[in-house]
């Protein structure tokens, strides 16, 4: 995953597109719909242009599935 940050830094830097890591609501990436994690995106004058989806290795997965239900639980409180 650090190297995923610092690969999608680079980008940001090299394109001069404001970058940040916001909670958005998912739709489709990652395989999850309609619920909002924290992920890195680029960010423009219109708003959130891309969503950069990043590659997980298991753990990183594992923990993806496990928090996507809670947060939908949460959602529904």
């Amino acid at each position: 995953m650090a190297l995923a940050s610092s690969a999608h830094a680079k980008r940001c830097f090299a394109t001069s597109t404001p970058c940040s890591q916001s909670r958005l609501r998912l739709q489709g990436k990652y395989g999850i719909e309609g619920v909002f994690l924290g992920t890195p995106c680029i960010a423009g004058k219109n708003g959130f242009e891309l969503v950069i989806e990043l590659e997980l290795n298991d753990a990183e997965w594992e923990g993806m599935s496990a928090a996507t239900p809670i947060v939908k639980d949460l959602k529904r409180k």
